[in-house]
């Protein structure tokens, strides 16, 4: 797991798409009892940094950062999460593949997938997700409707 120390000043913007990135500082990971614990699978540096901000701050959750399919076995096996936030294109794989085959073991994990592009055909193999999102403008505000809903069930 990454360490974060305290933001300085955050630039949400760049979870916009229009923030250039040279100001974002690393989130601070809170665990407080009662929070969604969310699993950011993410290898983009700038977007992870902005993604854990926004996750704490913004969406008031536990977050923790994995940057490949091997530091996100390594994060599950210390905790099964609540929700799985992955990018697709990873350094050692494929978040749709690594998702698709968590979800089929671990049915009540809130699994969710995020791209700047895939093909139809991976859109279609990620029906069986909960929820498959293009980066950009409105990612977010979708994103934060999923965990909204998921507290209220706890």
């Amino acid at each position: 797991m990454h360490s974060f120390g305290h933001p300085r000043k955050i630039d949400y913007s760049l979870f916009m798409g229009r923030g250039q990135g040279q100001d974002i500082p690393f989130a601070v990971v809170r665990q407080q009892p009662n929070k969604l614990d969310v699993l950011l699978v993410e290898d983009d540096m700038y977007l992870s940094e902005s993604a854990m901000a926004w996750l704490t701050e913004v969406a008031e959750v536990d977050a923790r950062l994995a940057g490949s399919i091997k530091e996100a076995e390594s994060e599950i096996a210390k905790k099964q999460p609540d929700v799985i936030l992955s990018d697709n294109g990873l350094p050692d794989g494929k978040g749709l593949q690594f998702l698709l085959v968590y979800k089929a073991f671990n049915p009540q994990t809130l699994c969710l997938l995020w791209s700047g592009a895939l093909s139809r055909e991976e859109e279609a193999e990620a029906a069986p997700l909960d929820g498959c999102y293009s980066k950009g403008l409105r990612v977010f505000d979708e994103i934060r409707s999923q965990l909204d809903a998921r507290k209220l069930k706890q």
